[in-house]
């Protein structure tokens, strides 16, 4: 998509000739930048596997970088789409007043360690990434587990 733009100013009076023109471009429009919001982080137990979603919304341009973290034991770890984790592409949903919005979600079968996960949020409007904390999840009475 072309996003030069050219501006024409056409002016007519009696007292001209012909109607003066004044051209000023092709401009280039600069991506308006909207700060993402983390509105929730959900956690739920489906089938022994916890799964995890963030919502974030607000956010404009689409170029949003969502990182999953786990704290176990003091301990950080960047958690990765393997055979363990299971972590969906984020799909971006465009709202009416042209901001976007995702769900980005983690899931995965637990061990009773007690970690916290951590959904980092990075986006060019932000100075800093943005976080949400889940506090850590243990592991349910697997009876009871639905």
């Amino acid at each position: 998509m072309d996003h030069r733009l050219v501006f024409i100013c056409k002016v007519g009076h009696p007292s001209l000739k012909e109607p003066k023109e004044e051209r000023i471009g092709p401009l280039q429009i600069v991506e308006l930048l909207r700060r993402p919001n983390i509105h929730s982080l959900k956690t739920s137990m489906l089938n022994g596997k916890y799964k995890i979603e963030c919502r974030i919304s607000g956010y404009s341009p689409e170029r949003l970088k969502v990182t999953w973290f786990k704290k176990s034991k003091g301990k950080y770890e960047c958690v990765t789409k393997d055979n363990k984790y299971n972590i969906p592409d984020i799909v971006h949903q465009r709202q009416s007043d042209n901001t976007f919005s995702c769900t980005a979600s983690l899931s995965y079968k637990p061990n009773n360690e007690g970690s916290e996960f951590i959904c980092r949020v990075e986006h060019p409007s932000l100075d800093q990434p943005i976080e949400k904390h889940t506090g850590p999840l243990q592991q349910p009475d697997t009876a009871t587990a639905t």
